[in-house]
């Protein structure tokens, strides 16, 4: 799948450039788990999108290792109970909250 946004694209040395990333990405998780599509979680997209070093079998690796991921929390939640299913969903929107408005660095250019 590749989505392609150039009517908001912005270069990638904008002072913005990584924080608009970080609200694409939210954007295209909430429309697609919407929709009863596993989603990564903003933190996997994100470094997906923005790290060359995937780690082992490389992008496609990386896509099964996630995929696998994803899959695991789709069961986690499907399997909880009452209590535990509110910790389990507390826990993952605070992880993504907290990455979400994590400052990292604001160029492209300053990834290594």
């Amino acid at each position: 799948l590749y989505i392609i946004d150039v009517s908001q694209s912005v270069e990638h040395d904008h002072p913005n450039a990584l924080a608009f990333l970080k609200k694409d990405i939210e954007n295209v998780n909430l429309y697609f788990g919407q929709k009863g599509v596993g989603v990564m979680s903003l933190r996997e997209l994100y470094d997906f999108i923005t790290t060359d070093a995937l780690g082992e079998g490389g992008t496609d690796g990386y896509l099964a290792r996630i995929q696998s991921d994803v899959e695991q929390r789709q069961n986690d939640l499907s399997g909880a109970q009452g209590e535990k299913k509110s910790k389990s969903i507390t826990k993952q929107e605070i992880e993504e909250t907290v990455f979400r408005n994590t400052e990292g660095p604001r160029l492209l250019h300053d990834i290594t």
